[in-house]
């Protein structure tokens, strides 16, 4: 692959992370308010047991109390998880991507059935054939596949220094 071509989709997977940092994000602020709607519940709860016109179901309301800060606790290690993970979790899907991208070419026969028509649909998204001297024929290139070098010469600006005046 081209060192443009990496640098494009380097863009691009950066794109498809910042989607995901959004939707992390999202969940964690999804997360933050039902914690926050949680201890809300548990401290009129609380006020409720200390009622006493509430002393026959008192043991009710402090075991509903129980379950809800069991609850808060669950939800609370989930958003440490969630922050302490993103940043791993960025290092890797880079890793996975970079590494998706430069062997699956050598891995193709050792991927499930499934992600082979995954790679293929990407690679060949209007599908392909093969002839008799398995030479390999489609009708749309895919962009990952526009992103790679095929080209062993020179770039144009390198060629220009060869350009020779005819007739001397």
């Amino acid at each position: 692959m081209s060192k443009v071509g990496r640098k494009e989709l380097l863009r691009a997977l950066e794109v498809v992370w910042k989607e995901n940092e959004d939707e992390a994000r999202q969940e964690a602020m999804r997360i933050g308010h039902k914690i926050l709607t949680l201890k809300n519940s548990i401290t009129q709860q609380v006020e409720a047991a200390m009622d006493d016109t509430n002393s026959s179901i008192k043991g009710d309301i402090l075991e509903l109390i129980k379950k809800k800060k069991q609850e808060v606790a669950d939800l609370e290690d989930k958003l440490d998880n969630l922050q302490s993970n993103a940043d791993n979790d960025k290092e890797r899907f880079l890793e996975f991507a970079w590494d998706f991208i430069d062997n699956t070419s050598t891995r193709f026969f050792e991927i499930s059935k499934e992600n082979q028509l995954r790679c293929k649909e990407l690679i060949f998204p209007a599908g392909f054939h093969i002839d008799a001297n398995e030479i390999v024929y489609t009708p749309e290139i895919s962009p990952l596949y526009s992103l790679a070098t095929t080209k062993k010469d020179l770039p144009e600006t390198e060629k220009s220094f060869m350009v020779r005046v005819g007739g001397l």
